[in-house]
C-alpha cells in the first residue's frame, strides 16, 4: 500500500466508522480541472460536531473510545497530502461529512524514477527469509502500529531494504540475521518496548548504539524524556512528515 492508498483507506475507514451500524452510503468522486486532481469521500453519517472541527487534524485527537484509535490517522493523512503539495479538508454537508483532497496532477514528465519495491524479508510459515541481493542499505524497523509500519515501509523501500518487526522481542531474535545499517524503533510496544530493546541490543553489541533512531509520541512522559536525553540519539516525534523520516535516515547513514 503506497502513501496515497494509505490516505484513501484511512478516510474510507473513518466514513465507515461515522455511519456505524446504521444504514448509510459512502460516495467517492474523482475529477480533474486544469492542473489539479480532486477526490471527495462523502458519507451520510451524523457529521462533525462543531466544537471539534478545528481539531480533527491535530495529532492524537480522537473521538473513538480507548483502544479503538490512536488519533494519528487524520494527522498522518494531512502530512502526506501536504508533502505532495496538496490540500485536504473535512467538512459537514447537508447529509453527513465530506473529505476533500486537491492535488497537483502528475503529467508523467520530469524523469521520475520508478522502483520495484521488494522487502528484505518475506514471511513464509512464520519464518523470515532474506530476499535475493543486497544492493541497498538494510534497515530494521520495529513498530507495533501496522498502519504506520506500512506507511514507513512504503516511504523507505525505494532507497533501502526494510525488515519489519512488531516488538523488541521479535527484533532481538533476528539481530544476528544481517549486519544492520540502521535500526528504527518505536519506544512504546507490547512484550518488549523500544527502551528495553535498545539496552538488550547494546549488551550484545555496543557498537550498534550509533545505528539507532527512535520513534515516539510520548515525549512528555518523564521516563521517555529521560531515556532520550541520556542516549542523545535522534528521534522522530509522532506524527512526523515523510520528509522528516527520509531526512533523518539519510543523515544517519551518511
Amino acid at each position: 500500500m503506497d502513501c496515497m492508498e494509505q490516505v484513501l483507506v484511512n478516510l474510507i475507514n473513518n466514513a465507515i466508522d461515522a455511519i456505524g451500524e446504521e444504514s448509510g452510503n459512502i460516495t467517492i468522486r474523482a475529477s480533474s480541472d486544469n492542473d489539479f486532481v480532486n477526490i471527495e469521500i462523502e458519507d451520510t453519517g451524523p457529521g462533525i460536531p462543531r466544537e471539534i472541527t478545528s481539531k480533527i487534524f491535530d495529532p492524537f485527537f480522537t473521538t473513538k473510545s480507548q483502544g479503538k484509535g490512536t488519533g494519528l490517522g487524520l494527522s498522518i493523512c494531512y502530512g502526506i497530502i501536504q508533502d505532495h503539495d496538496g490540500d485536504i479538508t473535512l467538512e459537514n454537508t447537508d447529509h453527513g461529512a465530506c473529505a476533500r483532497i486537491r492535488l497537483p496532477a502528475y503529467t508523467g514528465s520530469g524523469g521520475e524514477q520508478e522502483y520495484e519495491l521488494e522487502p528484505l524479508y518475506q514471511s513464509s510459515k512464520g519464518k523470515l527469509k532474506p530476499s535475493k541481493g543486497r544492493a541497498k542499505p538494510v534497515i530494521m524497523l520495529v513498530e507495533d502500529e501496522k498502519d504506520l509500519m506500512s506507511l514507513m515501509v512504503d516511504v523507505l523501500s525505494p532507497e533501502f531494504n526494510v525488515a519489519c518487526f512488531v516488538n523488541g522481542k521479535d527484533a532481538l531474535d533476528h539481530l544476528n540475521d544481517y549486519k544492520w545499517d540502521l535500526m528504527i524503533s518505536d519506544l512504546r510496544m507490547p512484550e518488549m518496548n523500544g527502551m528495553d530493546f535498545y539496552h538488550q541490543v547494546l549488551k550484545i553489541d555496543a557498537g550498534l548504539k550509533e545505528k539507532f533512531i527512535f520513534v515516539t509520541g510520548d515525549t512528555y512522559d518523564m521516563k521517555v524524556r529521560k531515556f532520550l536525553e541520556e542516549t542523545g540519539l535522534p528521534f522522530l516525534k509522532k506524527p512526523f512528515r515523510i520528509k522528516e523520516l527520509l531526512n533523518v535516515v539519510r543523515q544517519r547513514l551518511s
